[in-house]
């Protein structure tokens, strides 16, 4: 059976998606505020108690779930900075044992 030698971990790719997934979580956070804004009152249009109630139900949900996605964005995003700050710190170290710069060439 052949063992693996390693693996490489790239701080900057790693900080590439987390730079992503951030700007994910803040394209969603300011359609959601877009879109409730341009929305709220939009069970009014009918002009029925129950279909307002309805709207405001459905857009409610809608709000919350969107903004359990973007919390998990959020997540994602700080666990990838530390990620990257964690294995650059790795390289930094482990370079300067060995009597180098540190870093990526």
């Amino acid at each position: 059976m052949l063992v693996p030698e390693g693996f490489e971990v790239s701080p900057d790719q790693v900080t590439s998606a987390g730079r992503t997934v951030c700007e994910l979580a803040d394209d969603l956070r300011s359609v959601r505020s877009t879109w409730d804004g341009a929305t709220r009152d939009g069970g009014r249009a009918c002009g029925m108690d129950i279909t307002e109630k309805a709207y405001t139900s459905m857009q409610d949900a809608w709000f919350d779930e969107i903004g359990v996605h973007i919390a998990i964005l959020e997540q994602a995003c700080e666990a990838l900075r530390a990620s990257a700050q964690g294995y650059a710190g790795t390289d930094q170290r482990g370079a300067a044992r060995l009597g180098g710069g540190g870093g990526r060439e």
